[in-house]
């Protein structure tokens, strides 16, 4: 038995267990802090666009004249953050993705045609309420897309603009 123990330890197989051990330790503990990353990222970038929600909503209800306090805005901020928060953490989570990528250029290409039709074809109140969530999602799309994307997809909304 004491022979065997002589040989394992000599041999170094007992080393590199150990390292190999410490290797994933090691690749777990970067897994975790990139997930704190990601998490206060996410934190990060939904206080400005919460932001930039409460700011365009405010406009749309100045817009027509309508009173609109500061217990309006603390619980529109209330509902909307979350969904800000859920929607910002995954999409910076996978924003380099080629599937990411596609998604936002799609989705930030309708909304910005969408918010045109809204403003310039049925100005209505009714219809003005959704233009604070699609603006929303649209600059936050543009931002979050690489450049030339994002330039595509700002000059396909100007084309619709202009037919």
């Amino acid at each position: 038995e004491p022979e065997k123990w002589k040989i394992i330890t000599e041999s170094g197989i007992i080393d590199q267990v150990k390292a190999n051990d410490k290797h994933k330790r090691r690749q777990k503990q970067v897994q975790k802090e990139a997930d704190r990353d990601y998490i206060f990222e996410g934190i990060f970038f939904s206080i400005p666009t919460t932001c930039l929600f409460v700011v365009m909503d405010v406009l749309v209800h100045r817009q027509f004249g309508e009173a609109y306090g500061g217990s309006d805005i603390f619980h529109k901020v209330i509902k909307i953050f979350p969904a800000i928060l859920i929607m910002v953490y995954f999409s910076n989570k996978s924003k380099n993705s080629k599937f990411t990528q596609a998604a936002m250029f799609v989705i930030s290409t309708l909304c910005g045609c969408y918010f045109l039709h809204t403003m310039f074809r049925s100005p209505a109140m009714g219809i003005m309420l959704r233009s604070p969530g699609v603006i929303t999602i649209l600059v936050y799309c543009i931002v979050q897309l690489n450049l030339l994307p994002a330039v595509i997809s700002l000059a396909l909304c100007a084309l619709y603009y202009q037919f």
